[in-house]
């Protein structure tokens, strides 16, 4: 019996298969004749989100996240007409494209700053679990 639950991979594969359409449906429109910066503004507000969709709420381990953060990298040798990962991270820094794991690090915070903060009774339930979750965050 596994004490952590644990997320599910069909989860991660729906978001992935979710994001490969959004994206083609924004790059088949615009993606010859916008810049780099306007699609990756456009990568980053309709389909990251997308691909991001409950990770603030499960617990992601290792193997998801690489999963996530390869159909990311993909998308992005698509747009940089690249096969090199090297070349992809230097866009991704000078694009201000943090990774996978820094974004769903970032979006479990907000998520239980927002719990913490609450007025709701039954959230202010969750306010030790949310201190205790994020002490370990800050740890880690």
């Amino acid at each position: 019996m596994a004490l952590i639950f644990d997320t599910d991979l069909d989860m991660v594969k729906l978001n992935q298969v979710n994001i490969n359409r959004s994206f083609n449906a924004i790059f088949g429109k615009i993606g010859k004749i916008a810049s780099e910066d306007v699609v990756m503004h456009l990568i980053k507000s309709k389909c990251i989100p997308i691909l991001l969709y409950a990770t603030e709420a499960c617990p992601v381990n290792r193997s998801p996240e690489k999963s996530l953060q390869f159909s990311v990298t993909r998308i992005l040798m698509k747009i940089f007409k690249t096969k090199s990962n090297e070349i992809v991270m230097e866009c991704q820094n000078y694009f201000g494209f943090y990774t996978i794991s820094t974004l769903i690090m970032s979006r479990k915070l907000r998520s239980l700053y927002k719990l913490m903060n609450s007025q709701n009774e039954l959230c202010q339930l969750f306010d030790v679990a949310a201190h205790e979750e994020i002490n370990t965050i800050s740890y880690s």
